[in-house]
């Protein structure tokens, strides 16, 4: 709505006569409608929300459902309310859900906050601050050109090392979104480049390939992804064993490696490549180093 507000007030600076200004208008009282119904509707969810709490408190308990029971139930209900409408930050509902939990008795404050005592929890949040400072300072890009440029135009090669950078990214970046986002900005600037537009089959096998891949390899490792802590807490109590880092990547890592090879020849005999070498796709990743320059400070 912004960015359709902001065009039409250019429209109106480059146009002449009162037409122009009722268009200006007319889009100014669009946006205003639609942010109207959306306060309406995070209004409504509210409402919603502190229903849902009170019936916590309020409602009847038995057959072995205690009152501590039904609010942790009402602060589940809240959260899946929040998250699925988006009336409030999903951060913002952790901390509500996280606060309110030992405030109405469900829990105590040290069995709502032990959670952060795992290490894990705080390795995550190191790893973290790696990848925004490797998103900021361009590493990443970097990084997964120097990875395009081995290929040296087989396409083969270049696919192959899709599905390795994905798995080499994980270490640095554990979040699988920005992984995706990454590799495909990455591969979009070079079969544009390239001059490779739809419809192709290599681009099928790219952008079909990276999310599965990105999705696949964030199960290696425990901080792959932020729901690995949560697989990690389930599978260690339901197998009594207390998982390390390291144990749980010697655990998944060969079964997604193996995954991974078996999907992408799959992905190969369902879209055939249209060629095996993409002629000047070297000295294209070879420019796109050389643009960036020399390894900076920030990196």
């Amino acid at each position: 709505e912004s960015t359709l507000a902001q065009l039409s007030e250019e429209c109106a600076e480059k146009s002449s006569g009162n037409g122009a200004g009722g268009q200006t208008s007319g889009g100014g009282k669009q946006k205003g409608k639609g942010k109207g119904k959306d306060a309406r509707q995070q209004y409504i969810v509210l409402v919603i929300g502190a229903c849902v709490i009170l019936a916590g408190l309020l409602l009847p308990v038995g057959g072995g459902l205690t009152r501590p029971g039904l609010v942790s139930l009402s602060g589940l209900v809240l959260a899946v309310l929040f998250w699925s409408t988006e009336a409030v930050n999903a951060n913002v509902t952790a901390l509500i859900v996280l606060a309110m939990l030992p405030a109405l008795g469900a829990l105590s404050y040290q069995e709502a906050f032990v959670g952060f005592g795992n290490p894990m929890i705080w390795r995550l949040v190191g790893i973290m601050i790696i990848t925004i400072g490797l998103s900021k300072s361009g590493l990443d890009r970097r990084m997964a050109f120097h990875a395009l440029k081995l290929a040296r135009g087989n396409v083969y090669a270049m696919l192959f090392l899709m599905l390795v950078s994905s798995q080499i990214l994980v270490f640095f970046v554990p979040v699988p979104q920005a992984r995706t986002s990454l590799l495909a900005t990455t591969y979009l600037g070079i079969l544009q480049g390239l001059n490779i537009r739809h419809p192709s089959n290599i681009g099928k096998i790219v952008f079909i390939g990276i999310p599965i891949f990105t999705v696949m390899t964030s199960a290696s490792l425990i901080t792959g992804a932020s729901v690995e802590v949560y697989a990690v807490g389930l599978f260690s109590t339901l197998l009594n064993y207390n998982f390390s880092y390291v144990s749980w990547m010697l655990a998944n890592l060969p079964v997604t490696l193996v995954a991974c090879f078996a999907i992408l020849p799959a992905l190969a005999w369902l879209y055939p490549p249209e060629t095996k070498k993409i002629e000047g796709a070297d000295a294209l990743v070879s420019k796109e180093l050389a643009a960036m320059g020399p390894l900076n400070l920030n990196e």
